[in-house]
């Protein structure tokens, strides 16, 4: 029960952080990246489809990405719906391709950037306590229910905390990492 329950905090607390990955490798650094646009959904014979579904997505050089449909009726309906999200370009179409050409990062969209990355950090860490909160509700109950003793019920909330500092660590790693990169000219 009690390597179950460490288990189970280790997933939730691992699923924070790969949702944390996804978000911020969506926020721009000194390099785009297709990762910043391959979700974006697309309007398509009346479904949303993730544009990487409908289309490949390909790095020019580092301030321009080249999106090639795989079907080009879905050329309109791309570039509607990038200039309708503002991802910060003006996309343009020649002949089969369609080219987002992005300006540099100046040094204050550098600060915002670095603030975005920053605050959702914290959200993650936040997540990551709760989850950490529920567990030890979950074990309270538990102990309640007299199912484990006090000196398990003891080492099992040592254990909470020690994996979720060892995850929120790895936020701070993976932010300071993303930070580094959007610092970099």
């Amino acid at each position: 029960m009690i390597n179950q329950i460490q288990q189970e905090t280790q997933k939730h607390m691992q699923k924070c952080i790969e949702n944390f990955t996804k978000k911020i490798k969506k926020i721009r650094n000194h390099h785009i990246s297709p990762d910043l646009i391959s979700d974006i959904l697309i309007k398509y014979y009346n479904a949303y489809l993730p544009l990487k579904k409908l289309a490949h997505i390909t790095k020019e050089n580092n301030n321009t990405l080249v999106i090639t449909p795989f079907d080009n009726i879905t050329i309109p309906f791309i570039i509607k719906t990038i200039l309708k999200l503002n991802v910060g370009t003006n996309p343009y179409s020649v002949e089969e391709k369609i080219y987002l050409p992005f300006p540099q990062i100046t040094q204050e969209n550098r600060k915002h950037l670095i603030k975005s990355v920053r605050n959702e950090a914290e959200k993650y860490k936040v997540s990551i306590r709760n989850i950490r909160k529920k567990m030890n509700e979950k074990i309270k109950k538990i102990k309640k229910q007299n199912a484990i003793q006090n000196d398990k019920y003891h080492k099992l909330q040592i254990a909470i905390q020690n994996i979720t500092n060892q995850n929120i660590q790895h936020i701070n790693q993976i932010s300071i990492k993303k930070e580094k990169n959007i610092k970099e000219t």
